[in-house]
């Protein structure tokens, strides 16, 4: 029995096509020959990229072709090895293209050959065969501006290896195009049924796809509120304090100048008391937060986060007040002041949506 590859032209079908469709030093292609054929010789399912199996598929056949070369002398065989050429890889890829139709097709490729009642595909793409043998569809854009390939276009099949190569070589050479820009390349060339979908199914297993236009990371659900936000408590037991942002006003000269507003907001009852301040020190905070506890008393609790005039201002409070009365008064109400975590602002939302 002869090696795989010492088979019958028609059986590997060394087909040769050219640019304007006419056959060259080529039998005719045979579909009931689907015994033999490119597929039997290479397997597809070890390819991961289609130009390589292109390549491979090219060399194979000139192998094959050297091999049953009559007059070949070992004086012309080439000390390195040729580079493929252009019409050798459009021969490798008419080659798959004819055993994936002729593998897939073979009952669409019958009945198109005999009078019989047409399939159900057959007669939904207006399905025929070119004078190479080659399954095509029709349509009803015979005198649109277009090629013969884009009028009529090669039909595969969604559920074959060639056409997963086919698709992703496409991706790949569209720059990772989104489903709808690959549709329309490939639909130039092939007509595969439920393109869309085998598309997405295909751009869900990219990665560099999905890290473009994947979800981002999803926080996770928010813990629950902390005691001092839900507990039953006089207005301003637990307040938060926070500076808004610059705000230009005249002053009595009627010369522009900026101005701050220190808020002021209970934790539980969402009392909010707003002090003007002329600017970020620390002695105009001291200041406006005299105002407050004038008005509201002391608080128990006083959050903020982590600026510099908050913090400047917690020492100046704790140690240096200068007002013996509210010194005294401040520590017998027990007030602390607690720090919000640094870099984290999500803390402080409850004060940051007053703002």
């Amino acid at each position: 029995m002869l090696p795989s590859w010492q088979v019958d032209e028609n059986a590997v079908l060394l087909t040769t096509i050219d640019e304007q469709g006419n056959d060259r030093n080529s039998s005719p292609f045979n579909p009931t020959q689907s015994l033999y054929g490119i597929h039997n010789v290479i397997d597809i399912n070890k390819f991961s990229r289609y130009k390589t199996l292109l390549r491979v598929t090219a060399y194979v056949k000139r192998f094959i072709n050297r091999c049953k070369s009559r007059h070949r002398s070992m004086r012309k065989c080439p000390s390195k090895l040729e580079p493929l050429n252009v019409l050798e890889l459009q021969d490798a890829s008419r080659m798959w293209l004819h055993s994936c139709q002729s593998t897939y097709y073979e009952a669409e490729i019958t009945n198109l050959k005999s009078n019989e009642k047409r399939l159900t595909l057959v007669k939904q793409l207006r399905l025929f065969l070119d004078e190479d043998g080659y399954i095509r569809c029709g349509g009803r854009i015979h005198n649109a501006p277009l090629t013969e390939l884009t009028k009529f276009p090669y039909l595969l099949p969604n559920k074959h290896p060639l056409t997963r190569l086919i698709v992703l070589d496409a991706h790949e050479t569209q720059l990772h195009a989104g489903t709808s820009a690959l549709i329309t390349h490939l639909r130039q060339i092939y007509w595969i049924p439920a393109l869309r979908q085998y598309v997405q199914s295909l751009l869900r297993t990219c990665t560099q796809c999905r890290k473009v236009t994947g979800r981002p990371y999803a926080a996770p659900d928010p813990p629950p509120l902390p005691k001092m936000r839900v507990q039953d408590a006089p207005p301003f037991t637990v307040t938060g304090v926070d500076f808004t942002g610059a705000l230009y006003v005249r002053n009595r000269n009627d010369a522009e100048k900026k101005a701050y507003i220190c808020l002021f907001t209970c934790a539980s009852t969402r009392a909010v008391q707003l002090e003007v301040v002329p600017d970020l020190s620390e002695e105009s905070f001291i200041q406006a937060f005299r105002r407050f506890t004038c008005r509201n008393s002391l608080p128990r609790i006083l959050v903020s986060d982590n600026a510099t005039t908050f913090n400047a201002a917690a020492n100046s409070i704790q140690l240096l007040l200068r007002s013996v009365t509210i010194q005294d008064t401040f520590h017998s109400q027990g007030t602390e002041w607690r720090f919000i975590p640094k870099r984290a602002p999500w803390f402080d939302g409850w004060w940051e949506r007053m703002i």
